[in-house]
């Protein structure tokens, strides 16, 4: 395996589009929506009319006081992150692209739209002299808005509160105190603040799913300062009522404020160490998933290491097995293999696909008579994963006793099989009533009501809800983490491990989730192997919106399914990293599923044979550097603060300068790393 840095511009680089901001279409505050509708006619040769009226008052908040979790994308440098960041500027992005301009605030001669937040960065040093955690509280709304009232030693902002919001809530809100003359010193000028906020839109087919309202549209607020040496801290804070204090027309008599903190992070600037995205990415300990394991000790599930191992032993670890303590049914205990669908080489199709339980899903190893639970685990975990989700379960039942007419219901291979049959008939309808089979369009309500699979009638959204559970569950969604990686050797941190898929394992996975179907046989219905491919392929031909109306290949659990689990501080550092994979046709592939599984760690399965992966560096994550023309401010006091203000009037043209401007002069080129796998390295 080798790996291949490339530091010019990257595609992600290339890929971002600059905005200077994203306005709401309707900004914080109360509304009247007004409704009339008048009625004419004539009545007996005299006209007549009706007038009727409705009037709904509503209220569009933003957020204020507090940021949901998933609203700070990232921050930059990461929280715990230990490097040189003398020069770069530090920023946090969101992911509504119009959160920083979601609320307004006014100064003179500033053009709006202006960001209601800035990004204050403060060395370890000043963080203690204003009073370290101690100055970091959680107080109520009544408490913020009366802090510089009797007597109180800080000063609070100058806030309007609305008749929507409740002073008297118990909800607590995180504020910093510190001197009044630090903030103005670090604290970006009123003409600044526009300058440190901007939209950067970017692709997001090779990120993992953020759930995002708008895919790809990000918002930035950037600090004004670089990092001081040592430990410094990131507080995110609201400028709302601090607008006069900033304009220099308020004076703060008790000498500090309190300022509302909305994200708080600490991290580490020495030069000594490299915490790049191309330095993480180049540092990778890469290999096969399984296949890195010690081959003389038996590795165990808290990681130490057991007695020597003989010969078959080795080679069973080598092929990713671990040894686990098991009971035998009478309770006596014993040792038995476990591997689970992530393997370092290929696996030879069972000769028998359904099971009824997870025992008949046990494997007997000939050589030593071992139990192997791989198939058992993965039977009982499909089963236990349904019995979760009762609305899957209640659904499949029904589809399958009323269906068939019979109580005791079918086997899973012929639970499989009447999905499939019930696609054809709904493509056949779609296809009768004129209308081109895209799932993902809004169908005629009349059309989809009910649609006749030759004994019974459903809803086409019931089936497509049954379709995706079992396809996303064969894509190994809900799947607990530890059945993937059994113990922690197999995945080291900052390590990259490609595997390929045990089809066997996801068709015993299928067969549990299946069995609560009945146990009626069907001796017409295919394999399940067969089966269960179709409802994967028809669910990612309605994941993907396709039109084809071709009958589904039906082999999607035979194919060669190959993937890696990539444990690193590139995840949690840049959340949105991108991936590219090359597979051994020489094919850019999408990837059938890309998650972040954990903390720190992404998960990547694409359809074929993996030859190449590479890592890029997300758009909305490339950092931003202080340009070499860029001074610090003459009248500052503070390490690092920058004259923001001074380099835009000397780089603005007419007035033509904005935040997207400054944004693309600040930007650094985009960094990748080419991972190429060799299969039996290692094996």
């Amino acid at each position: 395996m080798t790996s291949d840095a490339d530091n010019t511009l990257s595609k992600a680089a290339e890929a971002v589009t600059l905005h200077k901001a994203y306005e709401p279409a309707l900004a914080g505050g109360h509304y009247r929506l007004a409704l009339q509708q008048s009625v004419q006619f004539i009545h007996k040769g005299s006209p007549e009319a009706y007038h009727y009226y409705h009037d709904q008052p509503f209220i569009v908040q933003g957020p204020r006081f507090f940021l949901a979790e998933e609203d700070v994308h990232a921050s930059f440098p990461p929280n715990g992150a230990v490097g040189e960041f003398e020069s770069i500027l530090p920023y946090v992005v969101f992911r509504k692209r119009s959160l920083p301009w979601d609320r307004s605030i006014w100064f003179e001669n500033v053009p709006r739209p202006c960001p209601w937040l800035a990004l204050l960065i403060l060395s370890r040093q000043e963080y203690e002299e204003a009073g370290g955690d101690q100055s970091l509280s959680e107080i109520k709304l009544q408490e913020l808005i009366q802090a510089d009232q009797n007597g109180a030693h800080a000063a609070s902002p100058e806030l309007a509160i609305t008749s929507d919001e409740n002073a008297d809530d118990d909800a607590l809100i995180r504020v910093f105190e510190m001197p009044a003359d630090m903030f103005m010193a670090v604290a970006p000028r009123p003409t600044e603040i526009p300058l440190l906020a901007h939209v950067r839109m970017v692709g997001h087919d090779r990120k993992a799913d953020l759930g995002m309202h708008a895919e790809g549209a990000f918002s930035i607020i950037t600090s004004n300062r670089t990092p001081s040496p040592g430990s410094n801290i990131g507080l995110l804070v609201s400028l709302e009522g601090w607008e006069s204090l900033l304009q220099r027309k308020r004076t703060i008599e008790v000498g500090r404020i309190q300022i509302v903190v909305l994200h708080l992070w600490h991290f580490e600037n020495d030069r000594r160490r490299d915490f790049s995205f191309s330095r993480l990415a180049a540092d990778l300990n890469v290999g096969t998933f399984g296949a890195g394991m010690p081959g003389t000790e038996t590795p165990t599930e808290g990681g130490e290491t057991g007695p020597p191992l003989d010969e078959w032993s080795k080679a069973m670890i080598r092929a990713g097995f671990v040894p686990m303590d098991y009971a035998r049914q009478d309770s006596s205990p014993t040792v038995a293999w476990y591997r689970g669908p992530l393997t370092p080489g290929g696996t030879s199709v069972l000769p028998h696909d359904c099971f009824n339980s997870s025992d008949a899903a046990l494997m007997i190893e000939s050589e030593t008579g071992m139990a192997i639970l791989s198939y058992a685990a993965a039977w009982e975990m499909g089963r236990l994963l349904a019995l979760s989700a009762p609305s899957y379960v209640d659904a499949v039942r029904r589809f399958i006793q009323e269906g068939a007419g019979r109580a005791d219901g079918v086997d899973p291979a012929a639970t499989a099989q009447r999905l499939e049959r019930f696609w054809q008939t709904y493509r056949d309808a779609l296809r009768a009533a004129g209308e081109q089979p895209e799932q993902k369009a809004a169908y005629d309500p009349l059309l989809l009501a009910k649609i006749e699979d030759g004994s019974g009638f459903w809803r086409i959204d019931a089936v497509i809800g049954i379709t995706r559970w079992l396809a996303e569950l064969l894509l190994l969604d809900r799947v607990p983490f530890h059945y993937l990686v059994i113990i922690e050797n197999l995945l080291p941190k900052e390590s990259i491990r490609f595997f390929e898929i045990d089809n066997n394992w996801l068709v015993a996975l299928g067969s549990g989730a299946l069995s609560l179907s009945g146990a009626g046989a069907d001796p017409s219905a295919d394999s399940l192997q067969t089966n269960l491919s179709r409802v994967v392929e028809r669910y990612l031909d309605w994941r993907d919106a396709r039109t084809s109306t071709s009958i589904p290949k039906s082999t999607f659990l035979e194919e060669i399914k190959t993937g890696f689990v990539l444990r690193s501080a590139l995840v949690s550092g840049w959340p949105g990293l991108e991936i590219e994979i090359t597979t051994t046709d020489n094919k850019v592939k999408k990837p059938l599923k890309i998650e972040r599984i954990g903390e720190g760690v992404l998960f990547c399965i694409v359809l074929g044979d993996i030859q190449s992966v590479s890592l890029l560096q997300p758009p909305e994550g490339i950092v931003q550097w202080a340009p070499e023309q860029m001074k610090y401010r003459t009248d500052q006091v503070r390490h690092g603060v920058l004259d923001i203000e001074a380099y835009a009037g000397q780089h603005g043209d007419q007035g033509r300068f904005d935040s997207s401007s400054l944004a693309s002069k600040m930007m650094a080129s985009g960094a990748s790393q080419t991972i190429r796998w060799t299969r039996d390295d290692g094996l």
